[in-house]
Formats: C-alpha cells, sequence, structure tokens
C-alpha cells in the first residue's frame, strides 16, 4: 500500500509539474484562452450535468402526452416533475455587503484602474465580508470582486491592487471555473447525490440500486474536482502574471508572500482570550503587527516551509513557492512607466466600517460567551 500510494503521490507531482509548464508555455505564447483540454472537457460535462433535470422534466411531459392520464402515468410523471425541479432549483446567493460604484466610489476608482489594465471586463459590484478572502465571479450578467475586511487589512496598499489585479485577470485567463457554469453543474451533482444516497431505514431493494448510483456519482464528482484543480491551478498562474504585468511583479510577489503567513494571523487571534481583547481597529493591528513581526516564533518555518514545497495536484491553487518561481517568467513590467492612481485616504474611509465590523466580529469570537 505504502508503494502505492508513494506511486500516486508521484504522478500527482509530475501532472502537477506539467500544469506548470503548460501555463508557463501558454503566458510565453501569449495562449491566455485556451478553450481546449481540460476547460473542454470540463465545460461539456457541466452541461451534460445541467441537462439531466431537463431531462427529466421532458420526460414527464412525454409520459403524460403518450401514456395518456391514468394512475401510473400521474405518479410517475409527478415523481419525476419534482426529481427535476429538486435538482433545478438554486439557492440565490446572498451576499452580506455589496457595494456598488455609488456607494464606494474611490475604491471603485482603483478597481476600473486595475481592470483595464489587466484586459478585464469592468467590475460591477464589489462583495465585502468579514473573511481572509478575495475572488472573482460572474453571476447573472455581473461580474462581482469580493474581497474580505480582514485581507484587507492585513495587505499593505501594494498588495492590495496586486490582488485585485490578479482577482481581475480570472476574466481574462480563460478560467472556466468563474463563468459559473461548472459550479451550476457541481450543484446539479450534489443535489444528485442527495437524492439518491440510501436512508438509514433503506430495504435491500432499495439499496441495490442507490449504493452503485452513489459510489459513481462520488466518482463522478472526484473526477471532476480533479479537473476543475488542473484547471485551477493554470488558471492562478496565468493570473498571477497578469496581475504582475498589471501592478507589477514585486507586488504581485510581496502579497503572494504576506498570504503564505496567514498562519501567524489566526495563531495570534487563537491567543487572545476574554472581553479584554482588542476590538475594531485595534484588533485588526495587533493581528497586522505579528504577521509583520520579523521576530514572530513561526515566520522562519513557515517561510521554510514555503521553500520545500513541492508540486501537489489536491488543491485549486499551486504552491506558493512555484507561483513565486512562475512570475520569474514575466518580462518588463507595463506598470514600471506608469504608477497606479488611488485616492487612500478617500478609499481608507469607505472601508472604516467595514474594517471595524472585522474587528468587533474577531472580538467577539474571542471572548467568552
Amino acid at each position: 500500500m505504502t508503494k502505492l500510494a508513494n506511486r500516486i503521490d508521484e504522478l500527482q507531482r509530475r501532472r502537477a509539474a506539467t500544469i506548470f509548464e503548460t501555463a508557463r508555455d501558454d503566458y510565453l505564447q501569449g495562449r491566455l484562452s485556451k478553450a481546449r483540454g481540460v476547460p473542454a472537457t470540463l465545460s461539456l460535462l457541466s452541461l451534460i450535468i445541467l441537462a439531466t433535470p431537463l431531462i427529466l422534466v421532458s420526460f414527464a411531459v412525454v409520459l403524460l402526452s403518450q401514456a395518456g392520464i391514468n394512475a401510473i402515468s400521474v405518479v410517475l410523471s409527478t415523481i419525476f416533475l419534482i426529481a427535476g425541479a429538486f435538482l433545478l432549483w438554486k439557492r440565490p446567493r446572498r451576499f452580506k455587503t455589496v457595494w456598488t460604484a455609488n456607494d464606494a466610489p474611490a475604491t471603485f476608482a482603483l478597481i476600473h484602474e486595475i481592470a483595464a489594465r489587466t484586459g478585464a471586463p469592468p467590475i460591477s459590484r464589489l462583495v465585502v465580508s468579514d473573511e481572509m478572502n478575495a475572488y472573482a465571479t460572474r453571476d447573472r450578467g455581473q461580474n462581482y470582486l469580493g474581497f474580505g475586511a480582514q485581507l484587507w487589512a492585513l495587505l499593505t496598499q501594494e498588495e492590495r491592487t496586486a490582488v485585485i489585479a490578479h482577482e481581475c485577470a480570472h476574466f481574462v485567463n480563460g478560467d472556466c471555473l468563474r463563468s459559473g457554469l461548472t459550479g451550476r453543474a457541481f450543484g446539479v451533482l450534489q443535489r444528485w447525490y442527495h437524492m439518491i444516497e440510501p436512508a438509514d431505514d433503506s430495504g435491500l431493494e432499495a439499496l441495490v440500486f442507490q449504493v452503485p448510483v452513489s459510489f459513481a456519482l462520488e466518482l463522478l464528482i472526484s473526477w471532476m474536482l480533479r479537473l476543475a484543480f488542473i484547471e485551477s491551478q493554470r488558471a492562478e498562474y496565468l493570473a498571477d502574471a497578469i496581475a504582475a504585468e498589471a501592478v507589477g511583479v514585486d507586488a504581485m510577489a510581496r502579497s503572494l508572500e504576506t498570504l503564505a503567513l496567514v498562519p501567524i494571523w489566526q495563531r495570534r487571534h487563537l491567543e487572545m482570550h476574554g472581553s479584554n481583547s482588542p476590538k475594531g481597529h485595534e484588533m485588526l493591528d495587533a493581528l497586522c503587527r505579528a504577521v509583520r513581526d520579523p521576530a514572530h516564533p513561526l515566520r522562519a518555518g513557515l517561510l521554510k516551509e514555503l521553500e520545500s514545497e513541492d508540486h501537489k495536484l489536491d488543491t485549486s491553487h499551486p504552491p506558493t513557492r512555484f507561483r513565486l518561481q512562475f512570475l520569474e517568467h514575466v518580462g518588463t513590467c507595463r506598470a514600471d512607466r506608469v504608477a497606479i492612481t488611488a485616492d487612500w485616504c478617500a478609499i481608507a474611509k469607505e472601508w472604516d466600517h467595514s474594517l471595524r465590523a472585522a474587528g468587533d466580529e474577531l472580538h467577539a469570537a474571542a471572548s467568552p460567551q
């Protein structure tokens, strides 16, 4: 078993290394939107999966029209209609705080400038959360940029521009995962699994059907996740390179290095106990100081771990070490000629409430209930 596991790990390392090399070649040759291979396979599978609820509904209609109105056809058609509706149902996305250009004009001026530099379409919505996260997505024809207040507080101004540029670049690099198609397909697959998954009191007859189908669905989900990870890692490399061209290689590299130190932020927060822990901006400042402290006991270990990371294929993001290596292939940066213009004082005022709320949330999490 150990030899087999080592063999599988080696194959995954080789595949991940190939993703690095392919992404590098695509970038150097200007092939940012590659609509073949894994993206095409993933998109085709997604379309087929998304069609299954419609097939059930169509089958119900055909059954009623061909078999006529009788007890059996009505019952079967009702089952197919309910199953199709269950698979089609999608819980609407609810964001706690969503800004438009009217809500935060200075922040959106910065985002629009960076988006233009990367060649991305205009960003119409900014989702502000309390999290240590940033993302880009397209939903109902709108381009969304998500940025967590904790992450905003941690990063320097230069690093913020790099992260914004990286997320905008996902609209440029042919990342099929940002279109929403694959996400909706995963949602349908999961609902298929919940619908077929055997219950604790299932009889033997039901188990004979449900167990193999559930197992097949698990295999399909696992395979699609692997395809998604392959495409995601390629997209991350290219997004880093596009962002580096837009705002500077150094800014992109420093943002990646800072993100690699996030465990220090998390550890420092865990060390804070009781109602005497700081609130609001003071909480965020204390956590930022821990991350920026060159003498923090965790820092040396994290940097050493970063240098020893190996290729792997079981995550959506490549190891930071290889992302930094990828940036070495980025040529002369266009941003070296014209600096990003931003009214950081106005931006700070726009973010003040969200940052204070994020600090208060962290204080509440550290305080006894």
